[in-house]
């Protein structure tokens, strides 16, 4: 203890950083005290008076240090946080935790708000361990992750990628948390896994395969391990697959056989934890329900029957839960939102409520869905569906002829959709390509609607609204369900309409509630930071070179500017591909109950309330504007103490849901591309960068093709004797692709090749 305390006073007044062989010399400790004086550099800094670096120096923390620190717990609902003075929380996310578990100390950086008394976003920085002297070979902990661009595994430590070689992976899956062996030879530095400590989710698929004449169970979501399945019954043949309860140790109990015609996406879908049916008891409630509307809710909502209302969405689309309608004023637009009004349908904490916030979303991995609700209410009751009387909140909204908002209101409605309409047909009339004759009597209204979409777009640029063109794609299927195409998801005038419409209702919701002061859960983005300003730019340099402005584009005006101008005479593939390297540069957007603003749509405010049937967090916020509607605020502040927790449990299941839709379209895309391995396909490039040439095939295939920069020049490539740039056709076959991307590596097609097609279709 004496040692402890002259330590503590020392670094008090030593202002440098420190080694602990320096400490050694300068108390002169012998060499049996030197585990005591490792003992109180450990007490020190999980009393938070120090802070260690990995290289072995220590130095003193000040009061007004960067880094906070704290002790990690986990709540009810085993969200990790940290707790510092004034009851402030600090929210750790798995993939921010850095290998850091309960009861661990630790120094975190956190976010900035406004709001200092509210939650803060953590990330780890540093875990307290007990000094060791490193040696070549040493343990670490960390979360398993994966490249799916270049099919590899990693582990991040202290900010550097340590690759996982497969042979070394040791049956773990991604997002496990991990002991691994750090092993340096050179310059060259890779990772062992060798203990699994805690798994990210228990139940796993497997499949019984046959290895070198042995029968054994195959997991399909890592690299092959060996594992032993308890408690099998029933029998069990050659291709079954089952899903079981797995261990850290790798021991598994078996839980059930999924069906033999379950697809590939089912199967990958039980992999990733989802549920795909309700359970008996929450299907039990929701027949319960009457779609029926009581008398005495017509008198207490205001009746917007009598508006011209329709809905537009995908062709494939059941769960229908936002519509619109529009007057046209000589000076002004009247536009109503009108939302599925499910928190009349669904009670805080019935069994509904608790399924919804267990699934936080509905999910929707190419043609399937795996919806929040059970389908008599996301299908049914609740989906807004044509010429049917249903209960909805409206946001009317009165803006002028530039855009300006004059006025707005909240409140409980009835409506009666008009028609059902899609995205495809809406388009096709807009853009004056074809007219159903079923869309006639709307024709005056989408032209409307369109013209007030074409106002609030230029709203949101005059503001800095960043505008991404997303590269995600869709399938064409045949008569027997194969895929015969992959293209990217376009968004049309009829997607802008409504985007533009819900956008600007979850803004002024947003406004409404963070001015009355009520807990809401709010939807916030924030700005990318300096070192997500310089990878942007180092990502962008072969493509755009240099762009000196970025670093100023903190302010999302400037940012604007800057993909303006590089999307400026492009094609849209190109730009596609530009802003998917972008995005990967971004912040997250999350959920909070602290408002810190939405960087990406320019917004000091905004939240989400138009997908009540698909988001538990619009559900939420539902609940909370009913609460204001019938004056019962004492009952919405009791929620403040559970938003937190609720606000991030969305953000992960948002962000499960959007790897697994991720995961599902790679995996379609593998068994689409499979078809055309050893065949010449046309190309044409999309435009060069400095070390290869990014091309779309006559099959929709994207890809790029390698080639050396001494062969580019101004923005073309030679190959041969001839230059190729933007534009131009080539023959390629599929040199090689990975099984969890979407993207291939293509080379060009060889003469003999090429002469063959000829050939075959000359034949």
């Amino acid at each position: 203890m004496e040692l402890k305390i002259r330590l503590e006073e020392f670094f008090k007044k030593y202002k440098k950083s420190i080694t602990i062989d320096e400490l050694i010399k300068k108390f002169d400790v012998e060499e049996e005290n030197i585990k005591s004086l490792i003992n109180s550099i450990y007490e020190l800094e999980k009393d938070g008076k120090i802070i260690g670096t990995d290289d072995g120096y220590y130095i003193h923390v000040p009061k007004d240090y960067y880094l906070f620190h704290g002790e990690i717990k986990i709540s009810s609902k085993n969200n990790y946080y940290i707790k510092l003075d004034k009851g402030i929380h600090v929210i750790i996310s798995n993939s921010l935790l850095n290998g850091a578990k309960e009861g661990d100390k630790v120094f975190v950086e956190i976010k900035k708000s406004k709001d200092f008394d509210k939650q803060y976003i953590g990330k780890v920085k540093r875990v307290v361990r007990k000094p060791v002297i490193k040696e070549k070979n040493y343990l670490q902990r960390g979360i398993l992750q994966k490249s799916y661009h270049k099919d590899y595994y990693y582990v991040i430590l202290d900010n550097e990628k340590i690759p996982i070689p497969k042979q070394f992976v040791n049956g773990a899956y991604i997002n496990d948390l991990i002991e691994l062996q750090v092993v340096q030879n050179g310059k060259t530095k890779y990772g062992k896994i060798s203990k699994i400590i805690k798994r990210n989710h228990k139940e796993h698929v497997f499949e019984y395969k046959k290895i070198n004449d042995k029968l054994v169970w195959v997991p399909i979501g890592t690299e092959y391990f060996e594992v032993n399945i308890k408690g099998i019954k029933e029998e069990i043949s050659l291709g079954d697959t089952i899903l079981a309860n797995l261990s850290p140790e790798n021991d598994a109990t078996y839980l059930k056989k999924i069906n033999n015609n379950s697809s590939s996406v089912e199967k990958y879908l039980y992999e990733y934890g989802y549920s795909l049916d309700f359970k008996e008891n929450v299907i039990d409630e929701a027949n319960k329900l009457i779609s029926e509307i009581p008398e005495y809710e017509y008198n207490k909502r205001v009746d917007l029957r009598g508006l011209t209302t329709v809905t537009i969405d995908g062709e494939r689309a059941k769960d229908l839960d936002d519509a619109v309608s529009l007057e046209v004023l000589d000076d002004k637009y009247i536009l109503y939102v009108s939302i599925a009004d499910v928190s009349y349908y669904v009670k805080w904490d019935s069994l509904l409520f608790k399924e919804a916030y267990k699934r936080g979303n509905s999910v929707y991995p190419a043609d399937t869905v795996i919806p929040m609700l059970p389908k008599k209410l996301s299908n049914d009751i609740c989906s807004l569906n044509p010429n049917q009387d249903k209960l909805t909140k409206t946001c009317k909204i009165e803006i002028d002829k530039n855009g300006n908002i004059i006025d707005y209101s909240i409140f409980n409605s009835i409506i009666n959709s008009n028609y059902r309409m899609t995205y495809e047909k809406v388009n096709n009339i807009l853009d004056g390509i074809e007219i159903d004759e079923n869309y006639i009597p709307y024709y005056k209204l989408l032209f409307d609607m369109n013209r007030l979409s074409e106002i609030l777009q230029k709203r949101k640029l005059n503001r800095g609204f960043i505008c991404f063109e997303s590269k995600e794609i869709e399938f064409d299927y045949d008569e027997k369900g194969n895929i015969v195409r992959i293209k990217n998801r376009s968004k049309g005038k009829g997607q802008l309409i409504i985007e533009n419409f819900m956008l600007l209702a979850n803004e002024l919701i947003a406004s409404y509630a963070y001015y009355l002061g009520i807990p809401f859960a709010y939807r916030n983005h924030e700005s990318p930071s300096v070192d997500q300003l310089n990878s942007l730019k180092n990502s962008l340099k072969k493509y755009e070179g240099s762009i000196k402005t970025l670093q100023n584009a903190s302010n999302p005006r400037i940012l604007q500017k800057i993909i303006l101008n590089m999307f400026s005479g492009k094609t849209i593939e190109e730009i596609r591909f530009l802003s998917d390297i972008m995005l990967k540069n971004m912040n997250r957007a999350h959920y909070s109950d602290s408002n810190y603003g939405h960087y990406g749509l320019a917004l000091e405010q905004y939240a989400t309330f138009t997908s009540p049937i698909r988001k538990f967090t619009d559900l939420i916020n539902h609940m909370q504007l009913e609460n204001i509607l019938t004056g019962n605020l004492e009952h919405a502040f009791k929620i403040d103490k559970e938003l937190e927790e609720i606000c991030i449990h969305c953000s992960e299941t948002q962000q499960e849901a959007d790897k697994i839709e991720q995961c599902v379209d790679n995996i379609l895309a593998h068994d689409y591309i499979s078809n055309f391995l050893d065949k010449v396909l046309e190309c044409t490039i999309i435009f060069v960068a400095d070390d290869f040439i990014y091309v779309k095939t006559v099959k929709s295939i994207y890809g790029i093709i390698p080639v050396n920069k001494n062969n580019i020049r101004d923005k073309k490539v030679m190959i041969g004797k001839k230059l190729y740039k933007t534009g131009d056709v080539l023959q390629v076959i599929i040199s090689s692709f990975k099984k969890n991307s979407n993207e291939v590596i293509f080379s060009l097609a060889p003469e003999e090749k090429i002469k063959e097609k000829i050939k075959k279709k000359e034949v």
